[in-house]
């Protein structure tokens, strides 16, 4: 009995230990179970149809949008989702659906589900804007006026050298002469030039229809155009002046639909779409919007990463303004005014003029009556819907207190709160000072976007705020996705704290050389036309005090879009000019140094080979192309009579691969931290936890101190100690005044009288025992002393050398070590 006891004690042990064993791994593998969970999506379409309706699902956790087509129950599922968040948008010609769009989120349930009413639209004859403009032009004139003068319909014309004299030219009666050349109007005005356009190769396989799409239908918009009234100077209709030409144009028709019923009784019949949403421009405004137009509408594809305008707003915060927070009940029927003014269309438009801080907006609209008639901010919100060029706010002139702002500026911090009247920073609404419920977000630009003008700290990055693009130089408006801007803060390019923005003032006179690479202005100014740049033209009224510029956006890409400025190739200090053939030529115009092997001699010239040289030649900081190109640009001293290595020699093993400064930095162009990856390198280069430790297969001890195991970064400043030495020791030997290194300070090489290795420092002409202040600097070089010491502190300045060219590098090194004597009989130069 005993026995079967202690058996049947044993078994119940184990049974404990395997039971706490499975509850364990349940434990502790639950995260990681949670995201192996694959969710489920099922999209239910009821109302006037079911079948045939796309359902379109995107999302950030899917790399393309998804699209499924319903049966004929109305019902598509998708499966095997990942956790995260989701748009669902359902489209069939025809029909309209309630709601447009839906976003779905998914936490902890499986299965969700998004359920969308359709509404089959009547089909309606298309009538002529001529038929719209008859009526209206006495009723709501204005529509008509800012129809005329916007990109829609498209009344821009175009003088002899094809620029463009815009429509201020045409409200001058006087300076402006109608033209009867109508090619001179931007677009092709006819069909023969519609055939002619399509031979393009971005239009292969498409017709005059796919024109006509948007632009028409050509009978009833595009030509009847032509017998439409003008505007006089006053900016009125001259109903006697109806000069005009057939040219395309988007109609009344297309956005607000067809309205052959609603001309019959306007009384009683609305017109389809009185106020129409994001999803009428959408017709144009999508993924398919052509490459061809991209010419006139940067932006026309959405920007970086986007598919296309109404998508990526799909996507965006203000599609989603709607916040449960912002209703004034659960029942969600109304909308809180005070919330109105930023998380709606109707209340943006209605309260635009009521600003302030926390405490102003709070006292105008916090006793305001609730908005009953609601939709999330969309394209009517910001854009005048008859002339998109037209935003919500209008410029501001400059005042005693403050700068001239533009429209775009002031549409945008509208609600993105930033500054009052005297350039002031603002307190927000969701400041977390002000507002304890919220807390600070996204939504608050002050933390970021404020440069206090009276400290030589950036506290925040300055806007020209009276630029037409200001938000747009660094930001996609349509999408909203800040995730380029948030890696960009990461790098050195945004770092407000960093010593390339802040060390100087550099918007000064006697800085205009340094604002090529220092200034985001500087830098797009140049790139736009380097044989023709001029520092003297970097125009910063935009900046006040000490205020600085990082390097913004807009000094590599021109527009919203974040199309790249481009150079063909990039001249170097020495003359010489190199390509890496992709958009890295971008960053070799910062990181080519400053000085090359033509300024070392230029100043051995000038004093004679044993001259006494007071000024050192400096390559400058980070100078990683012209150490990339080597001797194809000369960045280094190279001494004669020595081959040394160029951009021919380096990464030859990569095959195309890794090779220039966006394949690594950026891994083509999508991470902008500008932080190559290791896992890149340790695919190749095995057994590596540090980019230090890289050393190819083969690599020869070039030290000559027996490691073959360090990484190239080990044999370099091996030699660099050497080479200093060396320099300190052919000083003394030549009876010239002692010197030292101090990568940290400039000009980098400083007297040392007594040779203790610490800087000399001047104290009423004397040397100070203490050697703490006002350090001497060397101004006692002759010519082989210039050429190792600009060799040595080349390398310093390239602490990337060992990767981007360790073999001319080292090079460098080894020749400026025996040029000064010394003993190079154990090193191995590549």
């Amino acid at each position: 009995m005993e026995k079967v006891i202690s058996i049947l004690k044993r078994k119940e042990v184990s049974f404990f230990v395997a039971l706490l064993f499975v509850l364990s791994a349940v434990f502790f593998s639950a995260e990681e179970a949670n995201a192996q969970i694959k969710y489920t999506l099922v999209v239910k379409i009821q109302g006037d149809i079911k079948e045939g309706v796309a359902v379109e699902l995107s999302g950030s956790k899917l790399s393309t949008p998804l699209t499924k087509t319903t049966p004929v129950s109305g019902i598509v599922k998708f499966l095997k989702l990942a956790k995260g968040t989701y748009t669902v948008t359902p489209t069939k010609e025809g029909y309209t659906f309630a709601p447009e769009t839906k976003e779905i989120i998914f936490k902890r349930k499986k299965i969700l589900t998004a359920t969308f009413t359709a509404t089959e639209v009547p089909v309606l004859e298309k009538i002529g804007m001529d038929n719209c403009v008859t009526c209206h032009k006495s009723s709501t004139p204005e529509v008509y006026v800012n129809w005329l003068k916007g990109p829609h319909g498209n009344f821009n014309y175009f003088d002899t050298s094809f620029k463009n004299n815009g429509y201020s030219d045409f409200l001058t009666p006087e300076s402006f002469t109608y033209p009867t050349d109508y090619t001179k109007f931007i677009g092709f005005p006819n069909e023969a030039f519609i055939e002619e356009e399509l031979i393009a190769p971005e239009y292969a396989g498409k017709t005059a229809d796919y024109c006509l799409a948007c632009h028409g239908p050509f009978s009833t918009d595009n030509e009847k155009v032509a017998g439409l009234s003008l505007v006089n100077s006053s900016g009125e209709i001259d109903s006697a002046n109806s000069t005009q030409v057939a040219r395309p144009v988007i109609g009344c028709e297309m956005c607000h639909g067809a309205g052959s019923l609603h001309k019959g009784s306007p009384g009683s019949v609305e017109i389809p779409y009185k106020d129409p949403s994001a999803s009428q421009c959408g017709q144009c405004h999508n993924k398919n919007f052509p490459e061809g137009h991209l010419t006139y509408h940067p932006a026309g594809a959405g920007g970086a990463g986007d598919p296309g305008v109404y998508e990526a707003y799909l996507a965006s915060p203000h599609a989603k303004s709607l916040e449960d927070d912002v209703y004034a009940s659960a029942e969600k029927k109304e909308v809180k005014a005070l919330c109105a003014k930023c998380h709606t269309d109707e209340g943006a438009r209605q309260y635009k003029d009521t600003d302030g801080d926390y405490t102003a907006l709070v006292t105008a609209l916090d006793g305001a009556a609730n908005l009953t008639d609601f939709s999330a901010v969309q394209c009517r919100t910001c854009h005048d819907a008859h002339n998109t060029e037209e935003l919500l706010e209008p410029a501001t002139a400059a005042t005693e207190t403050a700068k001239a702002r533009s429209s775009q500026f002031n549409t945008c911090t509208n609600c993105h709160q930033l500054l009052d009247s005297s350039d002031a920073k603002i307190t927000a609404y969701h400041d977390s000072t002000a507002n304890t419920t919220y807390g600070s977000d996204v939504r608050v630009i002050t933390d970021t976007h404020f440069d206090d003008p009276s400290t030589t700290a950036l506290e925040g990055y300055n806007i020209d705020k009276d630029s037409e693009t200001a938000c747009l130089n660094c930001h996609n408006q349509h999408s909203g996705n800040l995730t380029i801007n948030e890696q960009w803060v990461e790098s050195p390019h945004g770092d407000k704290g960093g010593e390339a923005w802040s060390h100087y003032d550099w918007k000064a006179t006697n800085r205009q050389s340094c604002q090529k690479c220092h200034t985001a202005t500087g830098f797009a100014n140049y790139v736009a036309d380097p044989a023709t740049y001029n520092a003297a033209n970097n125009d910063f009224s935009h900046l006040t005090g000490s205020q600085n510029e990082v390097l913004y956006c807009n000094a590599c890409h021109t527009n919203s879009a974040f199309e790249r400025r481009t150079l063909s190739s990039v001249t170097f200090p020495s003359g010489l000019t190199a390509d890496l053939g992709d958009d890295s030529n971008l960053c070799m115009v910062c990181h080519g140094g400053r000085a090359s092997k033509k300024d070392v001699d230029t100043s051995i010239t000038s004093k004679g080979e044993d001259g006494h040289i007071s000024s050192f030649s400096n390559i400058h900081y980070l100078p990683v192309a012209a150490i990339l190109f080597g001797t194809d640009v000369q960045g280094g001293y190279e001494y004669s009579g020595k081959k040394y290595a160029g951009l021919a020699n380096k990464f030859a093993n990569h095959e195309g691969n890794l090779n220039t400064c966006v394949k690594c930095h950026m891994r083509g162009e999508d991470d902008h931290k500008f932080e190559p990856e290791l896992s890149d390198c340790s695919k190749c280069h095995t057994g590596i936890s540090d980019f230090e430790d890289i050393r190819p297969i083969l690599t020869p001890d070039y030290d000559g101190d027996g490691d073959t195991e360090e990484g190239l970064i080990g044999e370099i400043e091996t030699l660099e100690e050497k080479l200093l030495a060396e320099i300190k020791k052919y000083t003394n030997d030549i009876g010239r005044f002692g010197i030292t290194y101090d990568a940290s300070a400039h000009p980098y090489w400083f007297k040392d009288t007594d040779k203790d290795g610490i800087k000399d420092s001047a104290v009423n002409g004397t040397i100070d025992p203490g050697e703490t202040t006002d350090t001497v600097n060397y101004t006692d070089f002759n010519g082989k002393m210039l050429r190792a010491a600009y060799n040595y502190h080349t390398s310093r300045k390239e602490p990337c050398g060992y990767i981007h060219n360790h073999r001319y590098i080292i090079e460098l090194l080894i020749d400026s070590i025996k040029d000064l004597g010394g003993d190079v009989s154990d090193y191995v130069r590549p």
